[in-house]
């Protein structure tokens, strides 16, 4: 009942709201008088635009006075949702049940609004969807699925503006050629962002899937096994709980063998045989392919479209340790400036 959210022709239709919320975004860190601390400012672009996608930009939360506390009650209800089950007041599973409760409230009274309203968004495209036998979903399965998008889509997508950051501190000549790509963008597509425009950006989406290749946002995947099997000279029971290692899998796999496999290079992916569907899995694979792909991968080429465009980004900390588990992050918030740039549909400059 989910999917019809997140079809490609649906993924289209939040584009612009998607270039706005990070124009907007980039703008307000480019304006700071101190250092932006880029993993709280992803956090907070992340947050909107997934909460614009999935409830649409009338809800209380959106406006610029409100939306603080609206990213308090979800970090609350985060922070506490693998806390020791103790519901008290104090506790972090309290605080996050108390701020799960608000959350329900305000996205019941966002639901409610999506039925007579006419802006396009998940819950919109949800209310309209119907099952096999042409039942729609109920308020609690509306709620349920909200609740999970906004779990699983904005620290995840937060991660990996994170990462395509690190990447960009690590290679400044790449981001050159990213500028000569959106130089030729520009002058054939025009500045706006559109589905036309967007896959005219090979060198951008291979940044996207190398970054990702490399510091997947989810680095391990638990699993059980269903039936006895040898894994590297081990025996492993049926039954007995495994984790899969995505970050070495998709950066040692075979395939990469000739080309470098621990190197940067997002140019791999721009050959006509760079289809690795096996070897690249940041999303899954299989039947269980993260719900979300299309628009994680739409809102990170954003992301670094605009960013290349029209900013420079110095990078205060070069020897910043990071944590990979469970997502990734700088142990320092990795502290960042962003100067204005104006590029054109020429050649940029350095």
């Amino acid at each position: 009942m989910m999917l019809p959210a997140f079809t490609p022709r649906a993924v289209q239709g939040y584009y612009p709201f998607i270039s706005s919320a990070t124009s907007a975004a980039l703008e307000a860190w480019c304006g700071s008088a101190d250092p932006v601390l880029a993993y709280k400012a992803v956090n907070s672009l992340a947050l909107k635009i997934a909460i614009g996608v999935i409830a649409g930009t009338g809800g209380p939360w959106m406006q610029a006075e409100a939306f603080p506390a609206f990213q308090r009650l979800v970090t609350t209800w985060l922070e506490g949702l693998f806390a020791w089950r103790i519901d008290l007041s104090w506790t972090r599973f309290g605080k996050a049940r108390k701020a799960r409760a608000a959350l329900d409230q305000m996205v019941l009274e966002s639901i409610e609004a999506s039925r007579s309203g006419t802006e396009f968004c998940a819950i919109r495209v949800m209310l309209d969807a119907r099952d096999e036998g042409g039942v729609p979903c109920s308020t609690l399965e509306l709620l349920d699925n909200v609740m999970t998008l906004l779990f699983a889509g904005h620290d995840t997508s937060a991660t990996a503006m994170l990462c395509l950051l690190e990447e960009m501190r690590k290679h400044p000549e790449g981001v050159q050629a990213l500028r000569a790509e959106q130089a030729a963008v520009i002058a054939e597509h025009g500045e706006e962002l559109t589905p036309t425009a967007l896959a005219a950006m090979p060198l951008a989406e291979g940044w996207v899937k190398e970054s990702m290749r490399r510091t997947p946002v989810v680095p391990i995947v638990p699993r059980t096994a269903i039936q006895g099997f040898e894994v590297g000279g081990f025996w492993v029971r049926p039954g007995q709980p495994v984790v899969a290692g995505l970050r070495s899998t998709m950066q040692l796999d075979p395939r990469f063998e000739g080309s470098k496999p621990l190197a940067f290079c997002p140019e791999r992916w721009m050959a006509p045989e760079a289809s690795r569907d096996a070897a690249w899995m940041p999303f899954g694979g299989g039947p269980r392919l993260c719900l979300g792909n299309l628009l994680s991968m739409a809102e990170l080429k954003i992301f670094l479209a605009l960013l290349t465009r029209r900013y420079d980004v110095e990078f205060l900390d070069h020897a910043e340790a990071w944590h990979y588990i469970p997502l990734a992050r700088p142990l320092r918030g990795m502290p960042i400036r962003l100067r204005p740039r104006h590029l054109t549909g020429k050649a940029p400059s350095a």
